[in-house]
């Protein structure tokens, strides 16, 4: 005696449904792979833009030290401070010090002597993104006359 089994169905009933089941299913998973793969990337760009706007602010700093260092008729011995220098909706600020001893410019008479610098700036933009630059500068000036 054969024994029937009662879950199978005769021809092809049902097939279409679970085929068109299973196609939706990958579809949706493609959707919302895509989805997150696509939020991720702007978030990262939204970073990346933020970040580049921080280190542009942060650059703006060591030309305003060298303008500032450039206006002082004597040599600067000491170390400046300066802090939210607004650029914009940014800001940025910088820290110059001296670093001596000063150096005999090779080629010049010996009253001029050259200083270095260092310029410490930090840069602040958007999202609360900071980036920061150090520059080694040198200033010539005529000393001892």
């Amino acid at each position: 005696m054969i024994k029937k089994i009662p879950f199978i169905v005769r021809g092809n009933e049902g097939a279409v449904l679970v085929v068109a089941l299973l196609i939706m299913a990958v579809l949706s998973i493609i959707g919302v792979s895509a989805t997150m793969t696509s939020s991720i990337e702007t978030k990262i760009s939204g970073n990346h833009k933020f970040g580049k706007l921080a280190f542009y602010t942060a650059e703006a700093g060591w030309p305003a030290a060298m303008g500032w260092l450039d206006g002082q008729p004597v040599p600067f011995l000491g170390n400046l401070e300066v802090n939210d220098v607004a650029l914009g909706t940014n800001a940025y600020g910088y820290t110059l010090n001296y670093q001596g001893p000063p150096r005999r410019i090779v080629g010049y008479s010996i009253e001029y002597k050259d200083f270095d610098y260092e310029i410490d700036c930090t840069g602040s933009g958007p999202a609360d993104t900071q980036s920061e630059i150090e520059v080694t500068v040198s200033r010539a000036y005529k000393v001892g006359y």
